[in-house]
């Protein structure tokens, strides 16, 4: 059964409600709908997403200068034929349910962390869409696109010109993206946005914050003599310059960290620096000094190494250091004895010898 119910609200137009004991359907605005069916198959995906609202409503205004709804007789409405409408949405319905099967996933975005100042920096976008139902890859930095690929187009990879962002085009594909030589103005939220194929054309998208530092200069030593002797106590200062942001130093004996129960590290402050134009945060100066007693395994001679840490990222430097346990001396007096009471005894059995070789020849 169906009930009409008409209302008059102006002399210019009137709007009709048809109620259905299972479902409503209408079809809001004359014009709407011709914009629906006459639209081209690429731009059913927004379209579609716009529809959705008002399909899903319960029960929608039909407002035209002449009544065109579901129910209204074909003669009333000949520009638009209602049946038509309402069998191309349930189209559309069942496309937007089947779409679900085929929409891309992305799984996560890979950035480096963090990324180093004057490096390249390689991003990765970790999805699972079918070659057959991809369509493209878009790369935004705080929501300004800088990169994109897009398999049907020639060429396929685009470089948009982002001003803090320089794309290695060479190195870059669906999957990946390469930047050189990054700066800090490279900084920020990085999202990854893949989209499958027509009709519906579904878009999923990840996100990853990057992070830029600047690692120092190959830290420096200062203050270690040539030699040691065991027992004396090593003063050593280690300075990392022009990092961001400060550095943490350490010291390490042969490869293991001298412990404070080894020696004392004393961290002499940090300075800042003036930024330029390649890393206009500035940076810092760190420097911290080693006391080190020579004793216990520190007793002969070990490789020094002063370590700048800047998050998980480390610069090293590394100096021998020289010391004398005593044993060498020993030995060398040894060897010299040793040496002494050979020559005598070689003496005395050819003093002895000599009367005895003089009585043969006679």
């Amino acid at each position: 059964m169906i009930e009409k119910r008409q209302f008059k609200q102006s002399r210019s137009w009137s709007m009709t409600i048809s109620t259905m004991k299972d479902k409503d359907i209408l079809v809001s605005h004359k014009s709407s709908a011709r914009t629906l069916v006459s639209s081209p198959l690429s731009s059913l995906p927004s379209i579609a997403l716009q529809a959705w609202p008002d399909i899903a409503g319960r029960i929608q205004r039909c407002v035209s200068p002449s009544p065109c709804c579901v129910g209204t007789p074909r003669t009333s409405c000949p520009s638009l034929q209602p049946r038509f409408v309402v069998h191309f949405l349930l189209i559309l319905l069942h496309l937007i349910s089947v779409s679900g099967t085929f929409s891309p996933k992305v799984k996560e975005v890979i950035v480096p962390q963090p990324g180093v100042a004057g490096r390249p920096a390689i991003l990765e976008c970790v999805h699972d869409t079918e070659e057959k139902n991809y369509y493209s890859t878009r790369w935004y930095l705080n929501g300004e696109q800088f990169y994109s690929f897009i398999k049907r187009n020639n060429p396929e990879k685009v470089n948009h010109d982002h001003t803090d962002v320089n794309v290695e085009l060479d190195h870059s594909d669906s999957r990946k993206v390469t930047i050189s030589e990054i700066t800090a103005a490279a900084e920020g939220e990085y999202r990854c946005e893949v989209m499958g194929e027509g009709p519906l054309f579904p878009v999923d998208s990840e996100t990853q914050n990057l992070s830029v530092v600047k690692l120092p200069d190959n830290p420096e030593f200062r203050g270690i003599r040539s030699s040691y002797k065991k027992g004396e106590v090593l003063e050593a200062i280690c300075t990392a310059r022009h990092s961001w942001p400060e550095s943490r130093l350490s010291f390490s004996a042969n490869g293991e960290e001298i412990t404070p129960e080894s020696g004392s590290v004393q961290s002499l402050g940090d300075s800042d620096e003036k930024g330029h134009s390649y890393f206009p945060k500035g940076s810092y100066t760190s420097s911290s000094k080693l006391v080190l007693p020579l004793k216990g395994r520190f007793a002969s001679s070990f490789r020094l190494g002063c370590h700048a840490h800047v998050q998980s990222l480390e610069k090293a430097s590394f100096v021998n250091v020289e010391v004398d346990s005593g044993l060498s001396s020993m030995f060398s007096f040894f060897n010299a004895g040793v040496a002494s009471w050979t020559s005598d005894i070689f003496l005395i059995s050819m003093t002895l010898a000599m009367p005895m070789l003089l009585l043969n020849n006679l």
